[in-house]
This record gives structure tokens, sequence and C-alpha cells, in this order.
């Protein structure tokens, strides 16, 4: 598990904040057009013909941008009921929620130590 917390300075009423996977989803997030999709599939779920129409993409590039997502678990895959070869693409809500929690306590300022950083000529003299 990769967390972030060296000193107290660092340390928070939340806790150290949990590092796992929030590189490769905001990785996923990371291109304009998984951001576009991304923006669709808040609202509801999708067809890749429907976004393709919605974002003036291609058939394949949407869905490569899909499989990104997929693979970073923020967008789920359903097959239709009666006719398998239709896949409808919609957002994994635990894996947003996580997501969302990571960023908030990522940007959470409300507890900045405005203290300066004890570093520079400082430090030296006090290591001798």
């Amino acid at each position: 598990m990769s967390v972030v917390d060296v000193g107290p300075r660092e340390r928070r009423a939340a806790g150290p904040i949990q590092f796992d996977g929030l590189a490769g989803r905001l990785r996923a997030l990371g291109d304009e057009n998984r951001l576009r999709i991304f923006a669709l599939l808040t609202r509801a779920e999708f067809c890749v013909c429907e976004l393709e129409d919605a974002l003036g993409l291609s058939q394949s590039l949407v869905s490569n941008h899909l499989r990104v997502l997929k693979r970073a678990g923020l967008v789920r895959a359903r097959r239709d009921a009666v006719d398998a070869r239709w896949i409808y693409y919609s957002l994994d809500g635990k894996a947003v929620e996580s997501l969302r929690g990571s960023l908030l306590r990522l940007l959470d300022l409300s507890q900045l130590d405005q203290s300066l950083a004890h570093c520079g000529p400082e430090r030296e003299r006090r290591r001798r």
C-alpha cells in the first residue's frame, strides 16, 4: 500500500492519503477525449455509437478510450440481454467515489501548516 506520511508536518486529522491506484486512474483521465467520455458517463449509460455521435469520434477511437477507462477500473460494461453484440458503458460508482475521496483528501488545504521549512543554512548549522 502506497502512503504518504513522512512526519508531523504532514500528518492530518484524516490520516495519510492512500495513493494505491490513484496515479493510474488519473493517467486514464489525463486525455481530453477520455475526460469527455467520463463526463458523459456521469449523466447516463451509453453504447459506443451514442458516444461516437455525442463526441464526433470514430468507433475505434471511442472503443480504445473506453478500454483504457475500463482497465483503470472507472468504467464497466454490460452486454444487452437480448442481443449480446450491444455493449453499454457506465461508470463504476464505487471506483468513482474512491477517486473522489482520494482527490478531496489530496486537495484539502484546510489543515495546511503555514510554518516555514527549516532547511538551508540554518539546518546545516544544526547538523554540526
